[in-house]
């Protein structure tokens, strides 16, 4: 897993993946997350704690995230690191 504690949060994003939730962390960290249709994200920070939003619209939303649990129901998922 990356370390995005050390992440310039100022400059552009280095890549992008798409995201299909599961219990499985993802290859890299994310530090964003597009969201094409709107619900909610369960995902477990880099902190190792689990969250879950309240219904989101499409749209950007900065996030440190190690995986995107299978409780999402938002779809057409982006993540960015």
């Amino acid at each position: 897993m990356s370390d995005v504690s050390q992440t310039n949060y100022t400059s552009p994003a280095k890549g992008a993946t798409v995201i299909t939730p599961s219990n499985n962390e993802l290859p890299r960290a994310i530090r964003m997350l597009t969201v094409g249709t709107a619900g909610i994200v369960a995902f477990t920070g880099v902190d190792g704690v689990d969250y879950t939003t309240a219904s989101l619209p499409p749209g950007n939303y900065p996030m440190a995230a190690i995986r995107i649990l299978p409780a999402t129901t938002a779809g057409t998922l982006t993540g960015w690191f």
